[in-house]
């Protein structure tokens, strides 16, 4: 019984796998013909109990499996084979892949073992570099003294020939520098006249317990080089990385320095010098530039030779030993700085029995044309104040006093470098009218700041603050960017002196931190505390935010697991910003954070970060408390500011705009106001009694910010004027329905747009004829929002500026607004009819600033009259006198009104968005609800009654808004508008 076995209709593939599974698939089907015999076997003993009476017996199994088609039976077979084919391909994939694996990491061990050869082969070189450099010091300090460099023997310069430098040595160079390198070049005045060299790094050698000094001992022969009396050799010092240590490190520029090839007649300047280094920006080689001077003492020096080519083998043998042949050196008879003068300037009154100042090093853009005038007098400077961040490479020298200088003229341009009393020499022309535009960023130093460096902020004082400014507080945070305060040494506040300009008042004030560790997400914040001159109440002038810290990308980190950061080493001005609200945790604290917050136009604040200097043997950083006030610059544990004019502060950041540029210029006719005189003029109180009246007024953070005050914050100006936005106008009456609203902007006096309507109206046909269209100063409304109610319409218009127009002192200056209606007549013309008016007063009564605001001004019925504008009685108290009357010459329109903003075009940004923060102007308290701006009342509004329901058929919203621009501006005469 049973069927036969089944016979596949096709051969068997020889792959092993695929012959296994065929295996498989037999022994099923036997396995179910085995089961087919058994249901064969077990119905035929059924049959034969039945017919022996027996009954049938339970089924050992209860399947009820039914035969399956062939059909099924055939494409589960070709299932099979397909699902066989698929798993071949993806096992030869897999061993593909397995291959290729095998062999990228065979090459990439091969590159690796390559790489690390090449590595191994470079170190040993440079360590045979080393050992070479090493020999040939020893044998240049060895050989016996020469007397090449003494010689009286002078030749003619010869061009072909030309002239030989010998790099000897550099000395006190700080303790962590491992190795130095030279970077050269010939400069003719702008004219690079020899490529960019480098003397390859040596490494540097204990000298002292505070120095060390790096032996060069080696020379560059300059050929085929003419002479002339502005060739100058600059030389930049930069500190590198051991060439047996890690080779990522960048050079760090410790200074540079310069000398003149020739001498005015031109003769070769030959001789042993010693060059002061500079620790300012590199000069620019697009602009002349000056030499660093210097002095004779133990301060860092590049040691050179300068020699004639001919006697280049005779000074070869010179003995370069530091130890014994440093006397032999000087500095260049045009670079030794002679006793310098000193004024301590305008903004930096001399005090009593304070230390001189330490000489310092700054780079302008000039050189020098004549020395200043010299008195005998001399007056130390405040011990206290501060300069450029500190340089490692500079030595502690004893202060010297250095006369006062009382200059005839406005000084010169100085050269580099120069003692502080030259930075504070006074500049007429940099006053807090003046900008310096100084990018330092590719100048400054980068270097890692490790545990255990300390870090000083300075605050030097303000620039251009506002006119409403008397005495000015700086009250300094340090915040990390959850809001945890690092609280520093010493007090955090300051006060500007009495003799100071209201307007660039000096803080000297100085905030040293000595953690062991810093969080690098710290940010300093300045607060500028004020007396207002007008409502003789404190404010906040506004807030400046410094990074402290700066990661590998230059930019702030934001998380405290940053490890390798710098220090935001500098000094830089940065711009006051007003709205800036601290002790908020929701956001991390940034510098770039406070970024978007209100500009205050012009007003700047001087700020410096620099490390904090190290003691002798380098294992603490040194703090005020650690020497006498007389010691602190000549320790430098303090550094004297340097003065604006020096182009020390970096301004990028407070570059100008266009608006802020005219208002430098302006700013040249404002007068600097003494802080003490503009106070007892203001509070009435007597000299003794200020400094009490002052620190009880700015003890605590005020209550009132300076956008508290906005009429108050600057002095109108024609020139750059004010800007107006007329937003839209609100609750409608019904008798406009159908109509468009069009709204005319003009200012008086003169109101010359009304002036000019009497005269078209007059009875006298020539002089109606003769009148001129006095119009390009009103302006209309342009553009509508479609979208807004036909009851409250809205426009799109955004602000215009109104410049040159003088405000009379007896005369308010007046904001006119005159509504039109706009309606279509049956001939298909557009024609207007006057439906109300408002005005608005623009300057504050007090401080004569523009008074900016978001307001909703009250419509007036009618046509505004010249009567009405010329009235000799005060236009708010006609108004309210005439409104009274029952047929009164102004009568109010029941709750209809006009949304506009106001700014003062010196403070532009502070009502970005319309309606919001809507004040009510002119408006009794008692009709206050008839006018009440729901925004929710007005969007229902909206949706039922829109403008785009007054379109006629056919026509586009642009090409009904251009037909209504050019037929309502032709009626009213006004031809300064292109639509």
């Amino acid at each position: 019984m049973g069927c036969p076995p089944f016979s596949p209709s096709f051969a068997a593939p020889s792959d092993s796998e695929t012959a296994k599974l065929q295996a498989q698939l037999d022994e099923l089907k036997q396995l179910q013909e085995q089961r087919e015999f058994e249901r064969e076997t077990s119905r035929f003993q059924q049959l034969l109990q039945s017919l022996q009476g027996v009954g049938p017996e339970k089924p050992a199994s209860s399947e009820a499996t039914s035969e399956e088609p062939a059909e099924l039976r055939a494409l589960r077979l070709q299932h099979a084979q397909e699902m066989l084919r698929i798993q071949h391909e993806r096992s030869l994939i897999e061993e593909h892949e397995k291959l290729r694996a095998v062999r990228e990491g065979a090459e990439r061990r091969r590159k690796e073992a390559d790489e690390q050869l090449e590595h191994d082969e470079w170190v040993a070189k440079q360590k045979r570099m080393v050992l070479a450099l090493r020999m040939k010091k020893v044998l240049a300090t060895e050989q016996a003294t020469s007397t090449a460099a003494e010689t009286s023997v002078v030749l003619p310069y010869d061009p072909d020939l030309g002239f030989v430098i010998f790099w000897d040595f550099v000395s006190c160079v700080p303790l962590n520098v491992p190795c130095l390198q030279l970077t050269y070049a010939l400069y003719d005045q702008t004219t690079v006249r020899s490529k960019h060299k480098l003397v390859r790094p040596h490494e540097c050698e204990p000298h002292g317990l505070s120095h060390q000094r790096c032996v060069f001992a080696t020379r560059r022969d300059f050929e085929q080089m003419p002479a002339s009396p502005h060739l100058r050799l600059l030389v930049e010092v930069a500190m590198v990385a051991s060439p047996t240590g890690p080779r990522a490190r960048a050079p760090a520029s410790l200074g540079w320095t310069a000398i003149d090839i020739f001498l005015p007649s031109l003769k070769l300047q030959e001789g042993c010098f010693k060059l002061p280094l500079s620790f300012t920006p590199l000069p620019q080689a697009t602009a002349p530039w000056a030499l660093p001077l210097g002095e004779d003492d133990n301060s860092a020096k590049l040691y050179v030779r300068l020699v004639h080519a001919a006697q280049a083998e005779e000074a070869s043998k010179f003995a370069v030993n530091p130890d014994t042949m440093a006397d032999k050196y000087a500095l260049p008879p045009n670079q030794a700085l002679r006793a310098a003068p000193q004024s301590p300037g305008p903004e930096r009154p001399a005090e009593k029995n304070a230390a001189p100042p330490k000489k310092l090093a700054a780079v302008p853009d000039t050189s020098v044309s004549s020395p200043l005038p010299m008195t005998p007098e001399a007056k130390p400077s405040p011990s206290n104040e501060v300069s450029r961040p500190a340089t490692l490479s500079e030595p502690k020298v004893a202060p010297k006093m250095e006369p006062k200088v009382e200059p005839t003229v406005a000084p010169p341009e100085v050269a580099s470098p120069m003692p502080t009393s030259r930075l504070y020499a006074p500049t007429a022309e940099l006053e807090d009218s003046a900008f310096l535009n100084c990018d330092n960023a590719s100048q400054r130093r980068r270097q890692l700041f490790a545990r255990g460096d300390g870090v000083n902020i300075y605050i030097d004082g303000a620039r251009s603050l506002p006119d409403c400014t008397s005495v000015t507080k700086a009250t300094v945070f340090a915040f990390h960017s959850d809001m945890t305060l690092c609280t520093p040494l010493g007090e955090t506040t300051a006060t500007c002196s009495l003799q100071d300009n209201a307007f660039t008042p000096a803080f000297r004030l100085l905030l040293e931190f000595r953690d062991e560790r810093f969080n690098p997400t710290l940010t300093i914040v300045v607060r500028l505390d004020t007396i207002d001159v007008h409502s003789k109440r404190p404010l906040v002038l506004g807030y400046v935010a410094v990074s402290v810290f700066l990661d590998a990308n230059g930019q702030q980190p934001t998380k405290p697991s940053v490890q390798d950061v710098y220090l935001n080493d500098g000094a830089f001005q940065v711009p006051l910003r007003a709205g800036i609200t601290l002790g908020s945790s929701a956001a991390a604290m940034t510098a770039k954070a406070c970024d978007g917050a209100l500009k205050i136009s012009c007003a700047t604040v001087l700020v410096r970060i620099a490390p904090a200097t190290k003691s002798e043997d380098g294992l603490r950083c040194l703090s005020r408390k650690d020497a006498p006030a007389a010691e602190w610059e000549a320790q430098r544990i303090v550094l004297p500011a340097p003065a604006y004019a020096s182009r020390a502060y970096d301004s990028t950041s407070a570059r100008p705009s266009a608006m802020e540029e005219k208002l430098y210029e302006l700013r040249q006719q404002r007068k600097p106001r003494l802080v003490g005189e503009l106070l007892q003029s203001t509070l009435a109180v007597d000299a003794e009694r200020l400094p009490a009246v002052i620190a009880n007024q700015l003890e605590k953070k005020p209550k009132t910010s300076l956008l508290d005050v906005r009429s108050s914050i600057f002095v109108y100006q024609p020139e750059i004027g004010f800007r107006v936005a007329i937003d839209g106008l609100h609750n409608l009456p019904s008798s406009t329905n159908g109509s468009f609203v069009k709204v005319l902007a003009s200012v008086a006096p003169p109101a010359a747009f009304y002036q000019v309507q009497i005269l078209a109206h007059s009875s006298v046909d020539t002089l109606s004829a003769q009148t001129p269209q006095l119009t390009d100063d009103v302006q209309l409304t342009v553009s509508y929002d479609w979208t807004s109610a036909s009851s409250s319409p809205e426009f799109s218009d955004g602000y215009h500026t109104y410049r040159d127009v003088v405000a009379v002192s007896s005369t308010p200056l007046l904001l006119v607004l005159d509504v039109r209606c706009v309606k279509m007549g049956k001939s298909g013309d557009w024609a207007s009819t006057p439906f109300g008016w408002t005005y608005l007063k623009l300057l504050h009564s007090e401080s004569g600033g523009i008074a900016p605001g978001s307001f909703q001004l009250p419509l007036f019925a009618g046509n505004v009259t010249l009567d009405v504008l010329q009235h000799d009685q005060d236009l708010d108290s006609l108004v309210t006198q005439e409104v009274a009357k029952k047929k009164g010459l102004i009568a109010y329109i029941p709750g209809a009104s006009l949304l506009l903003r106001i700014e003062d075009g010196q403070l532009p940004g502070v009502f970005p968005t319309p309606f919001t923060t809507i004040e009510p102007k002119g408006i009794p308290a008692s009709l206050l609800a008839k006018y009440a701006y729901d925004p929710a009342a007005i969007q229902t509004q909206r949706k039922k009654k829109p403008l785009t329901k007054l379109l006629p058929p056919k026509r586009s919203e642009q090409e009904l808004e251009k037909e209504l621009n050019v037929a309502f501006a032709d009626e009213m005469g006004i031809t300064h508008y292109v639509f």
